[in-house]
């Protein structure tokens, strides 16, 4: 008998792998598709015993038991100047995850792999390990086995601090309801692109340079200012690799080819299981109180656990209030992006010819190009280029709710 799928529409699957690890008879398996995402599979399915463990443990199935309400939100950032430096925005996640360490606290969060092939969720119980977890990661992260660690160390009455993608979150929340010793913290989310877009860029450098890589950021702050967001890599024979994100395969992957159910996700406003979200704080504008050249976290409250969370980091932060309605102001806090209309054929640009060549697809280069008129229309003010601008985003906008209902 061969291989049973869990699911016939993987837009209704975000890949938690919370699934394969509840199975009580381990029969449930994450395989990767053609394009690299994972899904879940029943490996042997005369073995399953119909318990229906993993649809009570799937948040896509069980969003509506999910909710939530912003209780106030603030911007800020490190008073490290390292530490600021060497994160994507303000610092926030990892002066958190610091102060959570102090305690005696364990942090589980995304890592690279240890070749810069691939992330994936680590437990961190010491400085190094939380090093490891800085930084912005933009593909989707395989978790293994670290759901059962987790919830040995939440047996063991140990602080355990999850910091994630929100779907990710929700099916912490879900699983581990019960465990008062669980503090969550989601990230603002656009989607993840697949790790094969993060395996062909770092063989790319790698034969560029004849050399391994030691290093990698997606969100590289070129002379410590944090925008424009570059991507770095450093190599073993001393070489560096640095461009501009825009001009990236990398970028171009993210923005067209996201995993399905990205593109429809349901953990958006109304529906985070997490005690906080944070990410970066984009309304911070030169001039503003609010504003870091370095970097600027945006947090938003969501529990009462969320604002014990965000008392023990403020004596090694800047922070200040802000309106609910900046730090909401960017879209993927309140709804996805929908699928970009050139996905199938970047997708499948992507596996037969690679990275270099899907980014290199007139669709992407038209879709750039009209990024930088936008950009240039908002920047110049220009009413006409600026309101188009805006009526095909809120139809964007209202075409992704549309085909979320």
């Amino acid at each position: 008998m061969g291989d049973r799928v869990v699911f016939t529409d993987k837009s209704k699957c975000c890949g938690c792998e919370m699934c394969a690890e509840s199975c009580p008879c381990g029969v449930i398996q994450m395989r990767p598709d053609q394009e690299g995402f994972f899904y879940p599979v029943i490996s042997q399915p005369e073995k399953c015993i119909n318990c229906n463990l993993c649809s009570r443990v799937c948040p896509e199935q069980n969003i509506s038991n999910i909710s939530s309400e912003f209780r106030y939100a603030v911007s800020g950032w490190t008073k490290s100047q390292e530490m600021l430096q060497k994160s994507s925005s303000g610092g926030f996640a990892t002066a958190l995850s610091l102060e959570f360490l102090k305690t005696g606290g364990i942090i589980y969060g995304v890592a690279y792999t240890s070749d810069y092939r691939g992330t994936e969720y680590i437990r961190a119980d010491d400085i190094d390990g939380i090093v490891k977890l800085r930084t912005s990661k933009y593909v989707q992260s395989r978790k293994k086995e670290i759901y059962h660690t987790l919830e040995c160390d939440l047996k063991d009455n140990r602080n355990v601090l999850f910091i994630g993608v929100p779907c990710d979150c929700a099916a912490v929340k879900m699983r581990f309801t019960k465990y008062d010793n669980l503090s969550i913290v989601s990230l603002i989310c656009h989607g993840p692109t697949t790790q094969i877009v993060q395996q062909q860029v770092c063989q790319f450098i790698e034969e560029m340079y004849a050399s391994e890589i030691d290093d990698f950021s997606v969100r590289y702050k070129m002379n410590g200012s944090w925008k424009p967001y570059y991507l770095y890599a450093h190599l073993k024979n001393g070489e560096t690799y640095c461009r501009k994100w825009d001009d990236t395969a990398y970028n171009a992957a993210f923005l067209h080819l996201k995993r399905p159910s990205c593109n429809n996700c349901v953990f958006k406003e109304g529906h985070f299981a997490a005690d906080l979200l944070i990410g970066d704080f984009h309304a911070a504008r030169v001039g503003m109180e609010s504003y870091n050249e370095s970097g600027v976290s945006s947090i938003l409250v969501l529990t009462d656990r969320g604002e014990e969370l965000l008392d023990d980091v403020k004596p090694t932060m800047d922070i200040l209030p802000v309106p609910l309605s900046q730090a909401t102001h960017q879209c993927a806090v309140h709804s996805s992006y929908p699928a970009k209309l050139d996905r199938q054929l970047f997708a499948s640009t992507l596996q037969k010819k690679g990275a270099i060549s899907a980014s290199s697809l007139w669709s992407v280069k038209l879709d750039k190009c009209w990024g930088r008129v936008k950009d240039r229309a908002m920047v110049k003010g220009s009413k006409v280029k600026a309101r188009i601008y805006g009526v095909i985003k809120k139809w964007r906008e209202n075409n992704g709710k549309a085909e979320r209902h």
